[in-house]
């Protein structure tokens, strides 16, 4: 009779795994060590979008500068006061709703979505007339 460690007899012995690669071929180990988040940082996102300066196209500089906490500045034209104010708040993005809820005042809603007629390129705008474009800061 044969001890428990007397197994070897039944082990099937294998051919170790070759590569799959041939013998002369090569591969490029930069192109294949390309990180995930670089991968995914070649997606819009369209909050990513968002954020920094947006310049109206009117009148006058009225600004919208849009930060990563979801707060904003927005230098707006008072054609009451006939001066430039300061309107600060939070934002948020829902599809392609863009609300600003401001500290001192209503809600305000507009439309965040790409512009078919200027290269695909994100635009903000609303009923008054607003059409901003992304500028730099």
């Amino acid at each position: 009779m044969q001890g428990c460690n007397s197994t070897t007899d039944n082990v099937v012995r294998k051919e170790p795994v070759k590569d799959s690669l041939p013998a002369g071929d090569t591969i490029d180990i930069e192109a294949a060590s390309v990180k995930s988040d670089d991968y995914y940082d070649n997606f819009e996102n369209p909050f990513d979008t968002l954020i920094g300066c947006w310049s109206a196209i009117r009148e006058g500089n009225i600004t919208i500068t849009f930060s990563k906490d979801s707060t904003f500045e927005f230098y707006d034209y008072n054609s009451t006061l006939k001066k430039v104010e300061l309107l600060t708040g939070r934002m948020e993005v829902k599809d392609t709703i863009l609300t600003l809820f401001y500290t001192d005042r209503p809600k305000q809603r507009f439309v965040f979505k790409k512009d078919s007629e200027s290269n695909n390129e994100y635009r903000i705008t609303n009923s008054a007339g607003y059409y901003f474009i992304k500028s730099p800061c």
